[in-house]
Parts: structure tokens; sequence; C-alpha cells
């Protein structure tokens, strides 16, 4: 499924939900908390991308699309991060005025420098590796602090919470796909095997109870279903395209050798996943 093709049911999906809802809203207020949200989520998935992309180049996996991941990522981290803050007509941001999400964005601030140099040290040496480790993790916890904090910035019940909800969630699969990947790679370099083993089996049960959610709706993570069949048959495809990646994580969590052969497949067929994630993400944006 294209954009073209999830574009033309935008229109009748919004006018079924706004029909649904409660109270009126401002438009422009609320495209853009999805518009932040979506951003903000993005942030937790390049923190786990750029990890993910040092690990598979230190191994020497793929070299030539991977060793170009990183000095992307970064560059798209530190441009959202500040857009975030102070705006971004590039990336259709607002200037941010609400004091929690501005606390929770200098979070990230002073994490940042620390982890984009543990970052480029891994990149010039593996034996750096196990530095980004914990600061890896650190990053994304602030990072999704920011995502939680603009999302409980919706101060009604109706559709605009059920689609920051939902667009957070969904959002958060993209992180997903690379926080799997990067796992699976530290695992395979020997960074701490048994607790890479443990975090990918944590990653992996969060992607699928969060898919179940997203497809069938979730009281638990406080989803409704998917509101329409096409958005249904995306996150099918999502599914399709997961299942190998998890037949491979699932190898290693029960303790399987991962070779040449698993990283590449892995790094070569990951950020297919991402990508239909992330067109599931478009789809919550735009209704």
């Amino acid at each position: 499924m294209n954009r073209f093709t999830i574009r033309l049911t935008c229109g009748l999906l919004a006018a079924a939900m706004a029909a649904t809802s409660a109270p009126a809203m401002d438009t422009g207020a609320s495209d853009d908390l999805k518009r932040q949200i979506n951003v903000a989520g993005k942030q937790r998935m390049l923190s786990q991308r750029m990890a993910r992309a040092v690990c598979f180049s230190a191994m020497e996996v793929l070299p030539a699309s991977q060793n170009m991941i990183p000095t992307k990522a970064r560059d798209a981290f530190a441009t959202a991060l500040t857009g975030l803050r102070n705006g971004d007509a590039n990336l259709d941001l607002p200037a941010e005025r609400n004091e929690e999400v501005l606390h929770r964005l200098s979070a990230v601030d002073a994490l940042w420098p620390a982890y984009r140099d543990a970052l480029l040290a891994a990149e010039a040496d593996r034996s750096a590796l196990p530095g980004i480790v914990g600061q890896s993790t650190q990053m994304l916890k602030a990072a999704n602090d920011v995502v939680m904090a603009l999302e409980s910035t919706v101060k009604i019940e109706g559709s605009l919470a059920d689609l920051s909800r939902a667009i957070n969630v969904a959002g958060r699969q993209r992180m997903l796909t690379q926080r799997a990947a990067k796992e699976f790679c530290l695992y395979a370099a020997g960074v701490d095997a048994a607790q890479q083993r443990a975090a990918l089996q944590a990653t992996v049960d969060l992607f699928d109870r969060s898919l179940e959610g997203l497809m069938q709706g979730s009281d638990d993570m406080g989803l409704i279903a998917a509101p329409d069949e096409m958005l249904m048959l995306q996150f099918e495809h999502v599914g399709q395209l997961w299942e190998p990646m998890r037949e491979l994580f699932q190898a290693a969590i029960d303790g399987g050798a991962v070779g040449p052969q698993e990283l590449k497949q892995v790094a070569a067929h990951i950020d297919q996943v991402l990508k239909a994630a992330d067109e599931a993400v478009w789809f919550y944006e735009n209704l």
C-alpha cells in the first residue's frame, strides 16, 4: 500500500471519527500535536537506529549501506531536537510552549552530546561498542518522555486523544524494529550476550503485543481498533514483513549462534518493516 492509496480514505475517515468525537477542537492545533508526536516518536527510533547502524558497521555487515546510516541519523536527530523546541517549517513543527514538554526536551539535550560522542567512538573502534549500550537506553527513555509529555497535553476524550495514543504506539513500532536489530547485533558481537537476549525478548514481545493492539484494540494499551480496512491491511503487511525478522530474533533469544549470514539478513531487511510501520503512522497523522 502506498501513500497515494492511503490518502484516498483519509477524508472519509476523518469525517467518520469527527462524527463520534465529543467537543469541537482547533483543527490547526490538533494537526500540530499529531505532527509533534510523530516527529518526537521518530526521535525514539533514531536513538536506536544510530546504535544499531554503528554496531552493524563495526561488525562489517553490508558496510556500503550501513556506514552511511549513522551520520544521516545523527543529523536528523539533531535537527528534529531543535525543531521540536523552536519550531521548524521544513518539518512542519510549531515552536513548543508547554513547560513540561520543554523540560523533557532539555533532558534529551543534556544527554545528546555524550551519546553522540559514544557513537562516534564506537564507529572508530569496535572495542568501544559496550559504551553505547547504557547511553542508548537512557536516550531512548528521555526521548519517550517527550512523546508522553506531548500526549498528556490532550485534555479531552474523543478522536484527538485516540489518535494521539495510536500515533504514539504505532510510532513506537518504528523504534522497536531498530532496537531489536541493535540488540541482535550486540548479542552477535558478544556485548553482554545474556543481557541482550533478555532485552531482545522484551522488544519482540512488545512489538507483537502492540501490533495486535493496533489491529484489534487494547484496553491495557489504551488503543482503539484499526478504524479502517485499509489500515488493517497495512498492519497485516507490517506483520508479514516482521515475521522472518522475528524468526531470526527468536533464534538468538533461544541462545543460537548469530553469524554473518543472519546479520546480513537483518541488516538488509529490517528497514522494510520500519518503512511499513512508518506508513501506518502517516495514515493516523493525516486523519
